[in-house]
């Protein structure tokens, strides 16, 4: 709709606001693939540090790497394990979640590994940091491709368990298990993908379902968010998805 002339700054910035949505009014934007990143690497997952991507690949042992978001090569750290299956940035430095020990590392910002630290009940998929606490996601479960999936959250200081959350998405397919590789906090909201899945589940502070993103990959691995824009990671071919706000 054409806003009047009379509208006045008052209007106008209601009208932006309106046309531009945010987690705290309820609005969701929908998103726009923006480009296409290529990554030399056999990516396990990625995460940011709040401004660039990390990407945590594949190698014996396994490596941290940092990217910008035009995908040039910022640093490259080796860890001391080859079973890292997730990485966060938790504010201070690099936290690794690993598969075979089912513990977590730390790698601090120039690369020093320490660890083990913590436990994990089942085998860690994704792991995320919402600004006070970690979160490690597991396998989600369920029949007819209505998937439950559980996010633990972790003291990031002592990796003690302090709960859990369960959230639950229709995936319009057969799958009654597969990895939630794909999890990240922004504003308040939780993010999520499933391999096998092309779509990413965005879930209020309540555990709402409130907006399904489409993706241009059925084979989406991690996610991450950074300034509002969604990067989403296809191992299998090597790229990384950046999706911004319309």
């Amino acid at each position: 709709m054409k806003p009047k002339q009379y509208i006045g700054w008052i209007g106008l910035l209601t009208v932006i606001v309106a046309l531009t949505g945010t987690a705290e009014s309820g609005v969701r934007p929908d998103y726009y693939l923006d480009s296409v990143i290529s990554i030399n690497q056999d990516m396990l997952n990625i995460g940011t540090d709040g401004t660039d991507l990390i990407v945590l690949a594949l190698g014996l042992p396994g490596r941290v790497q940092t990217y910008d978001t035009n995908g040039n090569l910022l640093h490259n750290y080796a860890g001391t394990s080859n079973y890292y299956g997730a990485v966060t940035w938790d504010g201070t430095g690099y936290v690794l979640a690993e598969r075979r020990e089912k513990a977590y590392y730390r790698m601090s910002s120039t690369g020093v590994v320490s660890g083990p630290y913590g436990s994990i009940d089942a085998t860690p998929t994704g792991l995320t940091f919402d600004g006070s606490s970690l979160w490690v996601s597991e396998y989600a479960w369920g029949v007819d491709g209505i998937l439950d999936t559980t996010l633990t959250r972790v003291n990031p200081v002592t990796f003690a368990r302090q709960g859990t959350i369960t959230v639950t998405a229709d995936t319009h397919t057969d799958i009654t298990a597969t990895p939630t590789y794909g999890v990240a906090w922004y504003e308040g909201d939780l993010f999520v993908s499933f391999q096998f899945v092309g779509t990413v589940y965005r879930f209020d502070s309540d555990r709402n379902l409130v907006q399904e993103i489409p993706l241009d990959t059925d084979n989406p691995r991690g996610i991450t968010v950074i300034d509002g824009d969604l990067f989403v990671e296809d191992r299998q071919l090597g790229k990384i998805y950046r999706y911004a706000p319309v």
